[in-house]
C-alpha cells in the first residue's frame, strides 16, 4: 500500500463519518433524546414535591395518617408514570406511543395483576377503615402493630421490634383479627 491509497481511504472514511453526523435526522434524534431525559429527570423532584404537598394538605384536613401515607405515595407514583410518558412523547411520536401503550397495557395487566390487586386492596383498606395506624392486627401467623399503610403493602412491627411487610391484597383476602386495646374484635 502506498500513501496515496491510505490517504484516499482516510478521506473516504472521514467523509462518511461527517455525512453520518451532519444528517438532520441524527441530530434531531440526539436533541429529542436529551429533551426526554430532561423531562423525565425533572419529574422526579416534582413527584416528591407533589407527594409532600399532598401529605401536608391531607394532614391539615384531619385525614387519617394511614390515608395520608397511602395517597401521598400514590400521587408520587402517578406523577412519575406521567413524566415517563411525557418523556417518551418527546422521543417517540404520539400515534406510535398510543398504539404501543394500548397493547402494552393489556400485557401489563396480566403481568402486574398482583400489584394492581395490592393497590386496589390498599384503597379498600383506607376508605373502609378496616384498621388504622397503631392498631394491632393478626393476619395468618403474623401479628403486629400497624406502622404504615402504603400503596402496595402495609408495614407491621411485632413485639420483637421486627418489621413485617404484608401485601395489601393479603389483608383484604384473608381473615384479619384486629385487636383493640379495650377489646378484641374479628373483622
Amino acid at each position: 500500500m502506498n500513501f496515496e491509497t491510505i490517504f484516499l481511504f482516510l478521506e473516504k472514511a472521514n467523509n462518511q463519518f461527517l455525512n453520518f453526523f451532519l444528517k438532520e435526522d441524527f441530530w434531531w434524534q440526539v436533541v429529542n433524546f436529551f429533551k426526554a431525559l430532561v423531562v423525565f429527570f425533572s419529574g422526579l423532584p416534582a413527584s416528591k414535591i407533589v407527594g409532600k404537598i399532598t401529605k401536608k394538605a391531607m394532614l391539615r384536613t384531619g385525614a387519617a395518617k394511614s390515608a395520608v401515607n397511602f395517597f401521598s405515595s400514590g400521587s408520587k407514583l402517578t406523577l412519575k408514570i406521567l413524566f415517563l410518558f411525557l418523556a417518551l412523547s418527546c422521543y417517540i411520536s404520539l400515534n406510535t406511543m398510543l398504539a404501543t401503550v394500548g397493547g402494552a397495557l393489556v400485557a401489563l395487566g396480566f403481568i402486574l395483576k398482583d400489584s394492581i390487586s395490592n393497590m386496589l386492596s390498599g384503597i379498600i383498606i383506607v376508605t373502609n377503615k378496616l384498621f388504622s395506624l397503631e392498631d394491632t392486627i393478626k393476619i395468618e401467623s403474623n401479628e403486629g402493630r400497624v406502622l404504615k399503610i402504603e400503596t402496595f403493602f402495609t408495614t407491621l412491627v411485632n413485639n420483637d421490634g421486627k418489621k413485617i411487610i404484608v401485601p395489601n391484597s393479603l389483608l383484604t383476602s384473608k381473615m384479619l383479627i384486629k385487636q383493640d386495646t379495650k377489646k378484641q374484635e374479628n373483622i
